[in-house]
């Protein structure tokens, strides 16, 4: 799941082969140049991704903001078979 958020996010902010996925792990997205129109951008990509929908009480700026956050937003909706 996290590779596919990191590859979501590389995707989405346009970050080459230069920043590591390690450093977009650990980075605070918007240091890496996150914005509000980027983080809809991404937040769709995500639903469609994980097939799911995010309930607009979920969909605030801290959840874009580290992968971490990312992946535990997203953990909350899919199913686990």
């Amino acid at each position: 799941m996290e590779e596919r958020i990191i590859n979501i996010v590389r995707k989405v902010l346009e970050l080459d082969n230069s920043i590591s996925n390690e450093k977009i792990k650990h980075e605070n997205l918007f240091a890496l140049g996150m914005t509000s129109i980027l983080a809809i951008q991404v937040i769709i990509l995500i639903e469609s991704e994980f097939d799911i929908v995010f309930e607009d009480d979920d969909l605030t700026m801290d959840v874009v903001e580290t992968i971490n956050s990312i992946q535990k937003i997203v953990n909350k909706y899919v199913v686990k078979i």
